[in-house]
């Protein structure tokens, strides 16, 4: 596969290219795991890797979704730290269902490239669901943020305002706290893992191969033998595959080095909610 060179900004890669390398390695590969590293190798930054990864993870929530499309998931709500207290409401008035909200991060939505949106919002009896819409719906609105983000900055994310955007016909998940928003973050920490190693691989000296090819079929056979959700284990596979990528990192060029450096601290930021569930599942 080419390289996809995204140095400055993802929006600005050939659309076209992408959806097309993105969508035969989806049908080259018998897994989504196996994708993930064969979509790093092919990554030109580690942002670029992420981004791949991300659209591996939300494969996990539609099945349906086509190999050349483009999705975000959009969760977060500013100022919200319980999904029990977003504001985002799914409404029904027994022919058509809509949503109405702020999300504060969604990726990519200034760019054109996101087809769809998969909206956490809580229905009128206040239970969560997950809902499928268009991203050219009417009603959708990609709003500036004043803030610069500080790492994987080739993926940009923005506020996007919703108001009666209609749901796609079918695309309504319910029990959307059990079934998309807790394990979204399993599916998402196994996919960047894997396309970071990717990454590494392909930009890092041979000599860091073996040691990340590793790390990471240890990792791609703990997913495989539970692909819905963390298990004990998880957790030490996944130790061992962030410190053999900080490790191998000594063997980039300087300019890598420094991406890494700035996009690696994507893993930190999962580092607590990772610790959190560790801790409910072990005691």
């Amino acid at each position: 596969m080419t390289r996809l060179e995204a140095r400055t900004d993802i929006a600005n890669v050939d659309a076209q290219l992408l959806r097309q390398q993105f969508a035969a390695v989806l049908q080259q590969q018998q897994s989504l795991a196996s994708a993930a590293v064969v979509l790093g190798q092919c990554s030109d930054t580690p942002s670029t890797a992420f981004f791949f990864a991300y659209q591996l993870a939300v494969r996990h929530l539609d099945e349906c979704l086509q190999d050349d499309e483009f999705a975000a998931f959009a969760a977060s709500e500013s100022g919200v730290r319980s999904s029990r207290d977003y504001t985002t409401q799914l409404h029904s008035d027994g022919v058509r269902q809509s949503v109405s909200g702020v999300k504060s991060h969604v990726m990519l939505m200034a760019s054109g490239l996101i087809d769809y949106l998969y909206v956490l919002a809580n229905d009128e009896e206040q239970h969560l669901s997950c809902a499928k819409v268009a991203s050219v719906s009417s009603g959708v609105l990609a709003e500036p943020t004043g803030k610069a983000q500080p790492f994987v900055c080739d993926v940009p994310h923005t506020p996007v305002r919703l108001d009666a955007v209609e749901v796609v016909p079918g695309g309504v998940t319910a029990d959307a706290h059990k079934r998309c928003f807790k394990p979204f973050r399993y599916w998402e920490d196994v996919m960047v893992l894997l396309a970071f190693s990717g990454w590494m691989v392909t930009h890092a000296d041979d000599e860091a191969e073996p040691l990340l090819h590793a790390e990471s079929q240890r990792l791609i056979d703990s997913y495989e033998r539970s692909p819905g959700y963390y298990q004990p284990e998880t957790f030490s596979i996944m130790d061992g595959v962030i410190t053999t990528l900080q490790q191998t990192s000594s063997y980039l060029s300087d300019d890598q080095r420094l991406l890494w450096q700035r996009d690696s601290r994507l893993l930190q930021l999962g580092s607590a909610a990772r610790a959190a569930v560790q801790k409910k599942l072990t005691g």
